[in-house]
């Protein structure tokens, strides 16, 4: 098992010819550069067809804030629940930090479970402490993430759509390629 991760660590050390889409693992915690697979500006006037890859926002950006939450609360209350959700994210992401070669945003999605876990704990947490106004956030999320994957669906699955819906709506960082 040693020889079997040693292999690896040296495969993945020497891949380091460049690419256009490549990033960084601190580019993936904030969905700073997801990957292009396809474009097509050319075959339908005035649309465009894109595959892409990358990170629904609200679960991405909501979802590291409560990884961050998650470990404070960890250690205050001791919660074993949430310190395995902290460590499942870290252990996914820092191994990453450490390794040379060229990567992309792919590299990112097995954490994306742990930003869901840590966001369910949060949610939970707050329906515990019956004070809070919980469910107007829970809901408020949800909606938001379903109502990104319907604008997304288009250049998730590579639909022709309008070249304005693209720009206008679709790329909200300059680093995104849709």
């Amino acid at each position: 098992m040693w020889d079997n991760q040693k292999s690896m660590l040296s495969y993945h050390s020497g891949v380091n010819s460049a690419h256009p889409y490549e990033s960084r693992w601190y580019q993936w915690i904030v969905d700073g550069r997801p990957i292009l697979y396809y474009l097509d500006t050319t075959s339908f006037p005035g649309k465009k067809v894109a595959f892409a890859a990358f990170s629904n926002p609200v679960i991405c950006w909501g979802g590291l804030l409560a990884v961050v939450t998650t470990a404070v609360q960890g250690f205050r209350r001791r919660s074993a629940t949430a310190l395995l959700i902290v460590i499942g994210y870290l252990s996914q992401l820092v191994p990453w930090m450490f390794i040379s070669r060229t990567t992309f945003a792919y590299h990112y999605f097995p954490s994306i479970l742990f930003l869901v876990l840590a966001l369910c704990y949060i949610f939970h947490t707050m329906a515990e402490q019956s004070k809070l106004r919980w469910k107007p956030m829970v809901y408020g999320m949800t909606g938001a993430a379903a109502a990104l994957y319907a604008l997304f669906y288009p250049v998730l699955v590579g639909i022709a759509i309008p070249t304005e819906y693209s720009t206008v709506f679709l790329k909200w960082l300059p680093s995104w390629p849709v």
